[in-house]
């Protein structure tokens, strides 16, 4: 995903809300590549392969779609954006979420 999914429209407005796991409870890899100490390693960071993972991102998404449902944002959210449909099951959410997750710049 290109800039952390925020990738700016030609119409109108946005804003984004991110939801990011702290303290992820699933491990990535780090392996040689080769023998070569100068060949760059295979580097899996594991992102999602824990179902606490996905269900802490799962939870966070849900708040923040009930969030932005408010009255108060009634005249200024028109749709989401970036393939997220409005009513997910929890199958699709995880789907979406293994698909669009990234590392953040910490």
């Amino acid at each position: 995903m290109q800039n952390g999914g925020l990738i700016p429209t030609d119409e109108g407005h946005y804003f984004s809300i991110s939801s990011i796991v702290v303290s992820p409870e699933g491990r990535g890899t780090i392996t040689l590549k080769t023998s070569d100490p100068f060949d760059h390693p295979l580097i899996d960071p594991g992102l999602m392969n824990s179902e606490y993972d996905r269900f802490a991102l799962r939870e966070a998404l849900n708040k923040s779609l009930r969030f932005v449902e408010g009255p108060a944002w009634q005249d200024y959210i028109v749709q989401p954006t970036l393939g997220l449909p409005n009513v997910m099951s929890d199958t699709e959410l995880d789907k979406y979420i293994i698909e669009s997750a990234g590392l953040s710049l910490h």
